[in-house]
């Protein structure tokens, strides 16, 4: 977490850094359609990638993955799925990434199977009620 203190980048949004975990992104993505459902995996194997980068910060590497998330959201989705993760990414992946480096460093010890049954209810939540309230919009604007 960054405790309301600011985080000042220094790595470039256009660096090597950038562009290699965006083609590892990439590659991870081929394999599974990135959605709400499966983003917690794709975002820990982007941030075992990242944490081999020694040029920049802790709270930088979580900047980056999170930069990255959303440029490849942008650059290969369109509509309510682009709308669905971008909201997620925005409301929910600080906070994932900080829960998944407490429970690497063993802060937080969890049962795993309990954890991610409960998680996954609520992104599956989250996404329908995300989707209904687009669609809702988009019927009453026409």
């Amino acid at each position: 977490m960054t405790d309301g203190k600011e985080i000042k980048l220094t790595f470039d949004p256009k660096s090597h850094s950038v562009d290699r975990l965006y083609e590892s992104l990439y590659k991870l993505v081929q394999d599974k359609k990135l959605t709400t459902l499966t983003i917690v995996s794709i975002v820990t194997s982007l941030m075992q990638i990242v944490q081999n980068y020694d040029n920049i910060t802790g709270p930088e590497k979580k900047l980056l993955v999170t930069h990255v998330l959303k440029r490849f959201v942008r650059d290969n989705m369109d509509g309510d799925e682009e709308v669905v993760l971008l909201n997620f990414i925005d409301l929910f992946l600080p906070s994932i990434i900080d829960t998944i480096k407490s429970v690497d460093n063993g802060k937080i010890k969890i049962k795993i199977k309990k954890f991610f049954k409960r998680f996954f209810r609520i992104v599956k939540n989250f996404s329908c009620i995300d989707k209904y309230v687009i669609t809702r919009s988009i019927r009453t604007t026409k």
